[in-house]
């Protein structure tokens, strides 16, 4: 079994990325919890070539003009990134400020706003909120370059409001149009924000008790500033790193943080992975993985590789396309993510990932890489279950998984597993399969 810091730190990957290798797991046990998560907080440290790999890439493999091929790019990072939480947290933006192609019409925008995430991931919540809002795809998504000073269009403030910042129930209707007033004569050209100032409306507004010519960036810092933004968002950083369900106590911790510390989320972050709530046993393996999450972490564990091509696809099959969430409340996670047709296509990918061959040494998944010469039945679920399920195997799975191992005779008594080259082949790789289409490798 796993010794506690390496589920610590299994648990922390997970959550924090896209779990761990064996090796690599080894070398962050050696490394320690708190060096491990103050290397995730700051990503510039980790010298990462991927940048460079992906321009190579860019007119060999992806043509990042076109939907499909961003997605794959998008995913490669996932896949291959030194600086997991900056990619993770990429995510996580990505479905609070949801935006979708399916309306803003044009990859380059949708890549250049996931940059800017990325870029912005770590640093102070107000200058992310105003860069999203003068974001090419957040102002066609939703409609403020129709702003007019004669005919404000409510669709932005509105969802600032609600989504972005404060939530539901801290702002009423006038507020609503008070903030659409403010952000008339935002628009973007070719990509690039514009101001057009004949076309603000400078005229007082009244916002927050206040009466005044409010801007759109005025709006924008008292909004990063409002407690309730620092409820809002601890409870979604609380759902989407820790548990479905919400912890109240730890969001309390993080709104504090968060307004103590001007609104740093790396500060927010810090405090939560190094909470005793984060680390408690019970908040392992609390939350359903997201289709990119199964995904990503079934083949980072495995240190395998499939083809990129059919990973966006899937994904979509699962519940989640990249790049074009389903409304601008972003994805509804947790449980939402599971039903027949999504756990089906999940089982789909576990036997895409644990059966397909390929030439020795090409980073397909290979069962020898793992399974001693002399391993029997028992060591094989051991082996597995520690790269995949934190060693923890429910007895009745054990039971199914040694009796699928070894196989009966011609009377029917069991036959002892020897790892023959069929056997590896066909039954381990059936193993694997089996174990990341149950239940418990569903949770991260």
């Amino acid at each position: 079994m796993p010794s506690e810091l390496e589920l610590q730190i299994a648990h922390l990957y997970r959550r924090a990325g896209f779990g761990l290798a064996r090796a690599e797991l080894a070398a962050a046990t050696k490394k320690g919890y708190a060096a491990c998560v103050d290397e995730l907080l700051n990503p510039e440290k980790v010298q990462d070539p991927l940048d460079e790999r992906l321009k190579e890439l860019e007119g060999e493999l992806f043509d990042l003009t076109v939907l499909e091929d961003a997605q794959a790019w998008w995913l490669y990072r996932m896949l291959h990134t030194k600086r997991p939480l900056q990619e993770k947290l990429t995510l996580f933006w990505h479905g609070h400020f949801s935006t979708g192609a399916s309306k803003v019409e044009r990859a380059a925008y949708m890549l250049q706003q996931n940059r800017t995430l990325r870029e912005r991931a770590f640093g102070r919540f107000e200058d992310l909120l105003v860069a999203v809002s003068k974001d090419a795809a957040m102002l066609i998504w939703l409609d403020n370059t129709q702003s007019t000073k004669k005919k404000p269009n409510e669709n932005y403030g509105r969802e600032l409001l609600e989504l972005f910042t404060l939530g539901i129930g801290n702002y009423g209707e006038e507020d609503v149009r008070a903030v659409a007033r403010a952000f008339t004569g935002w628009r973007q050209k070719d990509g690039a924000f514009v101001f057009e100032a004949k076309e603000h409306d400078g005229e007082p507004k009244t916002l927050f008790g206040e009466t005044w010519p409010w801007k759109g960036d005025d709006v924008l810092a008292a909004l990063a500033r409002h407690p309730a933004t620092a409820r809002r968002l601890a409870a979604k950083l609380v759902r989407f790193f820790v548990r479905d369900e919400g912890d109240p106590e730890l969001e309390g911790v993080l709104a504090r943080t968060y307004l103590e510390r001007g609104g740093e989320l790396r500060e927010v972050l810090r405090a939560l992975f190094t909470s005793p709530r984060f680390l408690a046993p019970e908040a392992r393996r609390a939350k359903v993985k997201s289709p990119c999450e199964f995904v990503c972490t079934a083949i980072r564990e495995l240190d395998a590789s499939v083809p990129l091509r059919s990973l966006p696809p899937m994904l979509a099959r699962m519940g989640q396309t990249l790049f074009n969430p389903p409304s601008v409340e972003g994805w509804h996670e947790g449980l939402a993510w599971i039903n027949t047709a999504t756990l089906f296509e999940r089982a789909n990918f576990a036997n895409h990932l644990a059966t397909q061959r390929g030439v020795a040494g090409d980073g397909r998944f290979e069962p020898e890489r793992f399974v001693p010469k002399d391993a029997n039945a028992t060591k094989v679920i051991e082996t597995f279950a520690s790269m995949l399920l934190d060693g923890e195997v429910p007895a009745p799975m054990r039971a199914a998984l040694e009796a699928y191992l070894m196989g009966k005779d011609k009377e029917g008594k069991p036959v002892a597993f020897k790892p023959t080259r069929e056997a590896l082949d066909e039954k381990v790789r059936g193993v694997v399969r089996l174990m990341l289409s149950s239940p418990e490798y569903q949770l991260s």
